[in-house]
């Protein structure tokens, strides 16, 4: 997302070297021969030396600040664009999602003990974006996919508990945080989240759905029915 800015940097970070080879006395300097040398190709190196954008890196930011966009306007981005930034990130898988929402979260505390706010602003974006391609790309969550499969409840045999088989666990598990919701609750969008999660996430200033990415007309929580 930042591709153009990072380059920029390089660019003046490559100037300010060549310039200081320029001006460099290296004549002047009791140096060995070999040093010398060195200087000499380092200078001739900085002056060839380019900084531009990938096309690919640049590609790619642009097509998610279309699908933020379209977050911000109501409208549902096209799925295969979802898969096409998570392809290029090497996220394949939803456990990859959470990964990176992860490592979002460190940024953004980061981005606070710096106090820049325009920063935890994008980056809360970003999250958001990675949730909702998280569920709208990948259908299944694999930790406990897999997991269920060790299950007695999810046996096919003579085992009581294959009277419940043909629940989903997923079910159970609240979109935010994906843990079994203890206190489920619903929100304007009609989805239900676990009480405490989707409270942290309103607290974090966040104004749209955690799982479809639609914008709330309001942040009212429903107690479900037991």
């Amino acid at each position: 997302m930042k591709c153009k800015q990072v380059s920029n940097e390089f660019r003046v970070l490559i100037r300010t070297i060549a310039t200081a080879l320029d001006v460099l006395p290296i004549g002047l300097i009791d140096l060995p021969n070999e040093v010398k040398e060195i200087v000499v190709l380092v200078a001739k190196q900085v002056e060839k030396a380019k900084s531009e954008v990938e096309l690919t890196d640049e590609r790619t930011a642009v097509l998610v600040t279309s699908i933020s966009n379209q977050f911000e306007n109501r409208v549902a981005p096209n799925p295969t664009d979802l898969k096409r930034v998570l392809d290029y990130l090497n996220i394949r898988s939803w456990n990859q999602c959470n990964k990176e929402i992860k490592f979002l979260e460190e940024e953004i505390s980061t981005a606070r003990a710096r106090g820049e706010n325009r920063e935890v602003d994008f980056l809360r974006n970003l999250i958001a974006f990675v949730i909702y391609s998280r569920v709208v790309v990948f259908d299944f969550i694999d930790e406990h996919r897999s997991s269920s499969n060790n299950l007695s409840i999810f046996d096919n045999g003579s085992n009581p508990g294959s009277t419940i088989s043909c629940l989903d666990s997923e079910d159970f598990l609240c979109p935010n945080s994906l843990e079994i919701m203890s206190d489920p609750v619903i929100i304007s969008t009609g989805h239900t989240f676990d009480r405490v999660s989707i409270q942290k996430w309103f607290k974090s200033g966040n104004l749209i759905c955690p799982k479809t990415g639609e914008k709330l007309t309001s942040i009212e929580i429903v107690t479900t029915k037991n």
